[in-house]
């Protein structure tokens, strides 16, 4: 009834606040319960609402004299929650734009990358093409990575992050996460990650899940890093892959995509650093090693091994 249903909503929209302050609800789990029914979204709007009016009189206090060390603050219980919802009432669901725990979100172009400061001192670069959600909660922030790749930097506190296939919690260190086709590869380069039911995956390792939640830990050499530090500076680091790998690297920095015109071109192999979103330089090492040119056809730089192989466009 909806004299009784009422007083459920409140209780279950404080219990979740609650859980979200403390860093323990499981996040699919309330976005379920916060998008399956429209009242639900607007009764934790309001305690929400309430909880950040509380939390600004909190900020306002704190230019008293500052609680001895023996007398730690304490975190709003759900009653007190609950007890601040009745007395200040209805909050208007306007104020929904400014509750807690909804998703920012960015995104780069093909070639673009871009750099997100939280509040905690966690830095996320994203990489080209790349789709990024997250929650700036300065002690516990919660990143999502739909799409492309990003790097952390967490300078202390934690991160909770996830993509389609996984989800892990990042100590303060420094991490690489990329999407890639349907796995999702996280490279730990300082600092560790847990997951649910797995091991600890620590420096020098990176943990690659795919689509089935199979996970793989492994050791990460070099070369790896250094392609990792090198899309930080808009470098594509080669270390001898063969070239029909790196163009499908190559291309995800390219809005005019490289293709191969000779299929044995695909087995040479290629060392260097080269400029990500212009491949003048790469196209000019390969045609002074191997003889290789080029020719615009259809929207595409094709590559040629001889120059009586090209085409018209």
């Amino acid at each position: 009834m909806e004299g009784t249903q009422t007083p459920s909503l409140t209780e279950q929209a404080a219990a979740w606040l609650v859980a979200l302050d403390g860093g323990k609800a499981d996040l699919p789990a309330f976005e379920a319960w916060r998008d399956g029914d429209p009242r639900n979204a607007a009764t934790f709007a309001q305690v929400a609402a309430v909880w950040t009016n509380l939390s600004d009189a909190r900020s306002l206090a704190s230019t008293s004299p500052p609680v001895p060390a023996t007398q730690p603050a304490r975190r709003m219980s759900r009653r007190r929650v609950l007890q601040a919802a009745s007395v200040m009432g209805m909050v208007s669901v306007g104020l929904t734009g400014t509750r807690l725990w909804a998703r920012s979100s960015a995104t780069t172009a093909v070639g673009e990358r871009r750099t997100i400061l939280l509040r905690g001192g966690t830095r996320l670069d994203l990489n080209t093409d790349t789709t990024v959600e997250w929650i700036d909660d300065a002690d516990n922030a919660r990143v999502w990575l739909n799409r492309g790749e990003i790097a952390l930097d967490i300078a202390h506190g934690a991160v909770a992050l996830a993509t389609d296939s996984v989800k892990a919690n990042l100590t303060p260190g420094r991490y690489n996460a990329r999407v890639q086709g349907p796995n999702s590869i996280l490279l730990v380069l300082a600092g560790a990650l847990n997951t649910p039911g797995s091991s600890r995956v620590g420096a020098g390792q990176q943990l690659i899940v795919g689509a089935d939640r199979a996970m793989v830990t492994a050791e990460v050499g070099g070369n790896e890093r250094d392609r990792t530090a090198g899309w930080r500076r808009g470098e594509i680091v080669l270390s001898g892959e063969p070239l029909d790998a790196i163009l499908t690297d190559y291309n995800r920095y390219l809005t005019r995509k490289l293709a191969i015109g000779d299929p044995h071109l695909k087995a040479i192999r290629i060392g260097g650093r080269f400029t990500s979103n212009n491949p003048d330089d790469f196209l000019a090492a390969l045609h002074a090693s191997f003889g290789i040119t080029v020719r615009q056809q259809g929207g595409l730089t094709v590559l040629y091994s001889q120059p009586h192989k090209i085409v018209p466009a």
